[in-house]
């Protein structure tokens, strides 16, 4: 199970076990 949150707050980001950064529609 998981849950997926699309955000800019980099502060939310930090609380998060896994982050996937995305630059010109890709996966960086």
């Amino acid at each position: 199970q998981a849950v997926l949150i699309v955000t800019h707050n980099p502060d939310l980001a930090k609380k998060c076990d896994r982050i996937l950064r995305m630059q010109d529609g890709q996966f960086t």
